[in-house]
């Protein structure tokens, strides 16, 4: 019986150690994968605390210098995690070379080994006295206080140069609607996007979802005439679809009362569809609400709804331009201009055109083949006033950056779009 409690022990500590083992040579930054794989070294943990009897335990685990690692191992990782987060920093956001990562780590150890000695142990073997519970809890709240006033200025923005600040901290700053269009348009309180300028009589309507929104400071910059802003987030400009998600207390799509305040506006002769259609196209079931096509996949709904949509437009006298949308990028638009104090070069502000995902080739074809189908219906793809032969651009590497997310254009990358748009004569 003993020499069967001592082998289960063993085999239970040793599948301990591996699940351990795998947690950490699998480990991946991957968030799709990364709860699974925690669940490695917890199991495995559990499984040695379960045999704890093993031979393992008692002759290796149990021993001074695992003993000892484990008394700083805490100690240890303050220290580590600030020293890699300062390093990503200087490093444009990215982790430094292993060596580089291995130095700091035994860097770590020398400041958790003088903490431990110096600071924690001598702390530990003093008596608890009033005077040194008001002294510790008064260094807490300081440090409390330094992260929230740190927290509420957004970092230091001071200790980057007025250009790299100034690109980091851009966005799209166009305003979302005013009330000078939601009285005269008479926009529904949950439409969000309703804009015009004030006592204006747009001849223009730019509608859809944030990917109209973001083009309208440029569209302002360069075109220099007067326009509607209208849509909402989330839903293509057709007719016929609500997003669950973000028109949750809509009886009728949002998206419709937006179009049907363009075509029944006279003095609106332009039209202007613009969106992240791959949004719809990818969306899984439960995200939207159909009204018809409830049975094909939705990228021929997304066709035939189009269709249907720029047929009544026509129908109205609308000139119709449909906006292709700009690719969505594979990597943090923040990292590719200079803005650390130690940097010395600029992350990566390219990548390769064919890097594009989410269907927006089949998207794009099949925009192409409902608009052909319409001779007052112009194409425009907005992809090419940011890549050119093969290579995309998120930046100019300087201090200027065209998104502020993966898909979302800042002001800058909006002036940027419409400026090339508008020179092909297009509006």
């Amino acid at each position: 019986m003993t020499n069967l409690r001592e082998k289960r022990n063993s085999i239970g500590s040793v599948a301990g150690l591996v699940f351990i083992s795998a947690g950490i040579l699998f480990a991946t930054g991957d968030a799709t994968y990364r709860p699974l794989l925690i669940l490695l070294p917890v199991f495995g943990t559990l499984l040695l605390i379960i045999f704890r009897d093993s031979w393992i335990n008692k002759n290796v685990l149990s021993s001074s210098p695992f003993v000892f690692v484990g008394l700083i191992s805490y100690t240890w990782y303050l220290w580590h995690w600030p020293l890699l987060s300062i390093a990503r920093n200087l490093n444009g956001g990215n982790l430094p070379n292993y060596p580089t990562c291995f130095f700091l780590l035994l860097i770590g150890l020398a400041l958790s080994l003088f903490s431990y000695f110096i600071i924690e142990t001598p702390i530990r073997k003093k008596a608890i006295t009033k005077k040194l519970t008001i002294s510790l809890s008064i260094c807490v709240f300081c440090c409390t206080l330094l992260g929230l006033l740190v927290q509420s200025l957004d970092g230091f923005p001071g200790r980057l140069g007025d250009s790299a600040a100034a690109a980091l901290s851009s966005k799209n700053t166009f305003p979302k609607q005013n009330k000078y269009a939601k009285v005269k348009y008479g926009c529904s309180a949950d439409l969000e996007f309703c804009w015009a300028p004030e006592n204006s009589q747009p001849s223009l309507a730019l509608i859809g979802d944030s990917h109209a929104h973001h083009l309208a400071f440029g569209l302002q910059k360069n075109w220099g005439k007067q326009f509607l802003l209208i849509g909402h987030p989330g839903t293509p400009p057709v007719k016929g679809i609500i997003s669950l998600k973000h028109e949750k207390s809509s009886k009728q799509p949002l998206m419709s009362k937006a179009l049907d305040t363009v075509i029944n506006d006279p003095d609106i002769k332009t039209v202007v569809l613009s969106a992240r259609w791959h949004y719809f196209v990818n969306s899984k079931k439960g995200d939207f609400q159909l009204l018809d096509y409830k049975n094909d996949s939705n990228l021929i709904t997304l066709g035939k709804l189009l269709s249907q949509t720029i047929s009544e437009l026509v129908m109205h006298k609308k000139k119709v331009i449909v906006v292709l949308d700009v690719p969505q990028i594979p990597l943090n638009p923040k990292n590719c201009i200079k803005s650390r104090p130690l940097q010395t070069t600029a992350g990566n502000c390219t990548f390769q055109e064919d890097q594009r995902r989410n269907n927006d080739a089949k998207i794009n074809e099949m925009i192409g083949k409902v608009a052909k189908n319409f001779s007052s219906v112009t194409v425009v793809d907005a992809s090419k006033a940011i890549c050119d032969q093969g290579i995309c651009f998120v930046g100019d590497g300087v201090n200027s950056i065209y998104y502020h997310d993966d898909n979302h254009l800042t002001n800058k990358g909006s002036d940027l779009v419409l400026s090339k748009i508008l020179q092909q004569g297009k509006f």
